[in-house]
């Protein structure tokens, strides 16, 4: 029998084992000495170093069978999580890998590596991750790192100035960072996109470039030598000017010296490009507020897709900062798109590319002369003028606003429906002042609307939701934990939602076996069995567990049917 790693051109080799991931090469790696020098040396092989894309063999998992592979997904309820769908009896059964594993597979890459994804070990320091730059990892394009408190902040403000030139995605969730390695990222990674700091404590406003001269001389370093230019070196990529920075990423500063030097609408003489960031993730962060908002618009206004600052300290204020702010810097160019919207769309000037922001959580504080509102009224029930954020934000697919907030009433939602018509995505979960008016306007003005979370709205009843769902029917993911709602409602979103994914109704302790064999199967035998990948209804006094089995029969063997009951997990 040939080998077949002799036998076949070097690409073609590569070709079939680059569609194996790195534990199983590792592995392969023992068949023979040509086969071990073979493919450690083929640093393609392993330029993606991604363990949520390992296999596992049953020996490495509970003999229980309760397990699932970490994915690394990060999105539930429309926040980021972080860390929130790891499944921890697989992490307590798995080998954790060390330093020297790191070292091992970013030298055999080398400058070859573009993707390095690092969740969940907590033995990795920083004398593993030093091995990137150790072996010239300057071609990297995502790093991502969760819950790590092993990493120095001089360390990865390191790394982002020796690698930092490449870098498209960061992701630096429940790591010990500061205001100073952000900065680093916005100067030494010119090609950066994609950035999450979510659950990262010490960052503030501090960390964005200011909005104007006054604060770039208020933020300046009285103790920096403006004559001496010898701290500083080169920077930027090879498709951009060559710019000088502060080489000592711990005395970046945006001073008015480093402001002069970076090139944007008023300064169109500097030579340091800021990013064109696309998605910035600020959730748990407690120190944003919104002196921040008016600094990012300011800087990314022109580029940024997704902006989420849920669980911050930001107030409604934001939404008057992102109007005013636009309207200020009156962007005009239009930026990158994602593959998802039209690239021949015109904006107008003072108008936003934004399509996704999350506002959940936020302390939702009244204040004065906002959108030209008398705060003297009642707080309850204040006269909302949106029209300047919504005409601000035209291309918004996705938004969510709720949150244990009383003053996210019906005539706030109505009139936010009104103007902002592209909406897909809608959240206004935990807001205990809305009723049925609401959900009445959403069906009025949101008819393209796909994903509704409306959970633990106390005021939402039957006639609200059955509006609600008779009017869009284009809804995938509808959220109704914690409604008061009857099984007259689960027989409507059997009858009218063909589309529906994912239904969520945890705590509605007046639906019956009735409603969800209604919501599965309709009123004509077909409902939305065939395209249901997700069903819960932990928490309903009513439901036993032959329902649970009753849906598994019925649903397709991919679908998720969670329940609880009597303490007891059916999953």
């Amino acid at each position: 029998m040939l080998d077949p790693v002799s036998a076949l051109p070097s690409n073609v080799v590569i070709d079939i084992f680059r569609k194996i991931p790195l534990n199983d090469i590792a592995r392969c790696m023992l068949v023979s000495k040509r086969w071990f020098y073979s493919l450690s040396g083929w640093g393609v092989l392993w330029s993606v170093i991604d363990r949520s894309t390992w296999t596992c063999r049953t020996t490495d998992l509970p003999e229980d069978g309760h397990y699932m592979l970490y994915t690394g997904s990060d999105d539930i309820h429309g926040f980021d999580s972080g860390i929130a769908r790891v499944n921890f009896r697989y992490q307590q059964h798995r080998r954790w890998l060390r330093d020297s594993d790191i070292w091992l597979m970013v030298r055999r890459a080398g400058p070859a590596l573009v993707k390095l994804v690092i969740n969940l070990e907590m033995r990795v320091t920083g004398a593993g991750m030093h091995s990137l730059i150790q072996c010239y990892c300057v071609n990297i394009r995502h790093l991502e790192i969760r819950a790590n408190g092993n990493l120095e902040i001089g360390l990865l403000q390191e790394l982002v100035t020796k690698i930092g030139a490449r870098l498209e995605t960061v992701v630096l969730v429940a790591v010990k960072i500061g205001n100073h390695l952000v900065r680093s990222l916005f100067l030494f990674a010119p090609r950066l996109k994609y950035l999450n700091l979510s659950y990262c404590q010490d960052i503030t406003y501090e960390a964005f470039p200011p909005a104007d001269a006054i604060e770039c001389n208020a933020l300046a370093d009285p103790n920096k030598d403006s004559d001496d230019e010898s701290d500083f070196v080169q920077t930027g990529d090879t498709e951009s000017s060559i710019s000088l920075v502060p080489s000592t990423s711990s005395a970046i500063v945006w001073d008015s010296k480093t402001m002069a030097s970076i090139k944007n609408r008023s300064n169109p003489k500097g030579t340091i490009y800021l990013p064109k960031l696309e998605t910035l993730r600020l959730c748990v962060c407690q120190d944003i507020d919104n002196s921040a908002i008016s600094r990012i618009i300011n800087t990314f206004g022109d580029s940024l897709l997704e902006l989420d600052i849920s669980k911050t300290n930001v107030t409604l204020q934001s939404l008057y900062e992102i109007a005013s702010t636009a309207k200020t810097c009156n962007f005009q160019k239009v930026g990158s798109f994602h593959n998802t919207v039209d690239k021949n769309r015109r904006r107008k000037s003072g108008t936003l590319l934004l399509q996704e922001l999350n506002l959940a959580y936020t302390r939702f504080l009244i204040n004065v002369n906002i959108f030209g509102v008398n705060m003297s009224r009642d707080p309850g029930l204040p006269s909302w003028e949106v029209s300047d954020f919504a005409a601000t934000v035209p291309w918004l697919t996705s938004l969510r606003i709720g949150g244990e907030n009383k003053y996210v009433t019906n005539e706030f939602v109505e009139q936010l429906v009104v103007n902002l018509t592209m909406l897909t995505t809608i959240g206004i979960h935990d807001c205990e002042n809305l009723t049925d008016a609401a959900l009445l306007s959403l069906a009025t003005h949101c008819s393209k609307v796909e994903v509704v979370d409306i959970r633990l709205c106390s005021q939402f009843t039957d006639h609200g939701v059955i509006a609600l769902v008779q009017s869009c029917h284009g809804i995938k993911d509808l959220g109704l934990a914690g409604l008061s709602i009857s099984d007259e409602s689960l027989i409507v979103i059997g009858d009218t939602l063909r589309h529906l994914q994912v239904l969520v109704l945890d705590m509605c302790q007046r639906i019956t076996a009735e409603g969800i064999k209604g919501a599965v199967e309709g009123s004509d035998g077909l409902g939305c069995q065939f395209t249901l990948k997700k069903l819960t209804f932990a928490g309903c006094a009513n439901l036993s567990a032959e329902v649970v089995d009753w849906c598994r029969r019925r649903l397709s063997s991919d679908a998720l049917v969670a329940c609880m009951i009597e303490r007891l997990s059916f999953s």
